[in-house]
């Protein structure tokens, strides 16, 4: 039983207990018990309008009394509220950076996402998606220009170290020649690891091991 039901039935005892009397005790009783139940029972309306729609038809939910469910309605501009008022007055960067250096902090991020990609790494089609964003991360890099740069520059001071055992073919003679050649080998390369069942596995055990 909550507390205003409590002084509810308080006063409800207070005023039957003044009807014994006379005089001025049944006047006080009545005064102290009258005044104590209509406080209670407001209040008790006004909380509960305050957090519910209180309707006249409640079996309907038909006309409403007039500011019922205050909380209710204007739920989404109190949170926003609620939320500005804790972010300046309870939350800082200070606050949140020590809380951020704490073990159980540590501990319960780590033990979040340990949870999370155990079960994402149980998922085929996560492993799937996953070596499919690499291979398509890795083919445009392998396409782009820093990549195509680097890689003649790396084949011509190789040329120039080995260029005796190259010069019979034309192909390893050129580095214009030879820089798309070994782009589509690596693209073959990634295509065929990509599809390799080792591959699979070792990305699904980089998932797991994430957390560490």
């Amino acid at each position: 039983m909550t507390k205003g039901k409590i002084t509810l039935l308080g006063t409800t005892v207070i005023t039957f207990i003044g009807l014994f009397f006379e005089g001025e005790y049944r006047s006080f009783l009545f005064s102290v018990g009258v005044t104590g139940f209509v406080g209670c029972s407001t209040n008790m309306l006004a909380i509960r309008m305050l957090f519910e729609r209180v309707y006249l038809i409640p079996h309907k939910k038909k006309f409403p009394l007039p500011y019922s469910g205050i909380l209710e309605l204007q739920k989404e501009k109190l949170a926003l509220v609620i939320g500005k008022v804790i972010v300046q007055r309870l939350i800082s960067p200070e606050i949140l950076l020590k809380m951020m250096k704490t073990t159980d902090f540590k501990m319960t991020i780590h033990s979040i996402l340990e949870n999370k990609l155990e079960v994402m790494s149980q998922d085929p089609k996560v492993i799937q998606n996953v070596i499919h964003k690499l291979h398509h991360t890795f083919q445009i890099f392998i396409e782009s220009s820093f990549f195509h740069d680097h890689l003649q520059q790396s084949i011509y001071q190789h040329l120039g170290n080995v260029g005796s055992l190259l010069t019979a073919s034309r192909t390893f003679r050129n580095k214009e020649t030879i820089t798309p050649y070994l782009q589509n080998e690596i693209k073959n390369i990634l295509e065929n690891m990509c599809t390799d069942h080792q591959f699979t596995k070792h990305v699904h055990n980089m998932i797991q091991t994430i957390p560490i």
